[in-house]
This record gives C-alpha cells, structure tokens and sequence, in this order.
C-alpha cells in the first residue's frame, strides 16, 4: 500500500508544488501566520479526512518517512 501511496504522490507533484503549495503559502502571508503553522495545520486536517478513508495511522507515517525529500525542491516557475 504504501509504495502505491508513495507512486501516487510522484503522480500528482505538479500538482501539489505548482497549486497547492502557492495556495498554502498565499495564505499564510495574508494571514500573516507562520508557514510552518499553515503546512502543519493542513496536514493535520488532511490526515484527519484520510483516517476518515480508512489510512490507518501506520500506513500515513510510512508513506511520509518513504517520501525522498528531493521531492520537494520546485521548479522556479512554482515559486
């Protein structure tokens, strides 16, 4: 399940780096909260609805420690 999981994020990384990030970072400047407040908080949220789906709490923390960090490094485009 988890290299599914892990496969998928590779999927979907403009996605996530080019909508999402910029959406979450936008709002923490707006809101002048701390970029690390607002990328926790949605984590939280998000792995809250994904314990909803039925991903038990071993399988998230699998799929997060199996994520290469390189992954996050963006494009500048996204920025």
């Amino acid at each position: 399940m988890t290299r599914t999981l892990v496969q998928h994020l590779h999927d979907h990384e403009v996605f996530i780096l080019c909508e999402v990030y910029p959406l979450i970072m936008g709002y923490a400047r707006r809101s002048e909260t701390p970029n690390e407040m607002v990328i926790v908080t949605t984590f939280l949220h998000l792995a809250a609805m994904l314990k909803n789906f039925g991903l038990s709490y071993e399988t998230l923390l699998e799929a997060v420690d199996a994520l290469p960090l390189t992954m996050y490094q963006a494009p500048w485009g996204c920025h």
